[in-house]
């Protein structure tokens, strides 16, 4: 059924949004527990229409068809912050990081919403928990580098952080990431 469904929206040059929606809403309607109707449902509703509560329900119906479906979790939380609604959506990425504690896509959300609401101080222990579930990314620290900065920590403290994420870059990164650095 899902297959079926996806065929208007995978197969049409260019794609066919509303013609695409409309076959995996009916199909979500007779396959209520199919998580993965649900979510290209709200996916793709979310591409013609934008973040909107119809786009939230899906992903919700998702989730409570495969309560494990943490991406259906992740979405749901990144629609929830699109339309302004950031305790629903910490609510839900928090669900999304107790399922799956190292998430990063997760993180990353986390530390968006917290960086919108100006609190630098969860953005610096989101960054954390990132370093510690990956050491080996650079991105937790761009993010605690972005962080000290904020915080008017010395520029030898958001240099040295800047140094590690580079040490995580390969050497064709290395250079290009170096530059925007330095702009930043």
């Amino acid at each position: 059924i899902l297959l079926a469904a996806l065929v208007p929206c995978i197969q049409a040059d260019p794609i066919d949004e509303p013609t695409c929606v409309a076959g995996l809403s009916a199909a979500a309607r007779r396959s209520p527990r199919s998580a993965y109707l649900w979510y290209e449902l709200a996916r793709h509703r979310w591409t013609s229409e934008g973040s909107s509560p119809a786009v939230v329900d899906a992903f919700e119906r998702a989730i409570e068809a495969d309560s494990g479906f943490v991406l259906a979790r992740f979405a749901q939380g990144q629609a929830l912050a699109y339309l302004g609604r950031f305790d629903e959506a910490l609510a839900t990425i928090d669900e999304c990081l107790r399922a799956v504690p190292g998430a990063t896509a997760c993180l990353h959300d986390r530390i968006w919403i917290h960086a919108e609401l100006g609190d630098c101080e969860a953005v610096a222990e989101d960054a954390r928990r990132w370093r510690a579930a990956t050491p080996t990314d650079a991105i937790a620290y761009w993010y605690l580098a972005s962080t000290a900065l904020a915080r008017g920590d010395s520029l030898a403290a958001v240099g040295e952080l800047l140094r590690q994420a580079a040490d995580r870059l390969t050497d064709a990164q290395r250079a290009f990431y170096a530059a925007r650095d330095r702009a930043l």
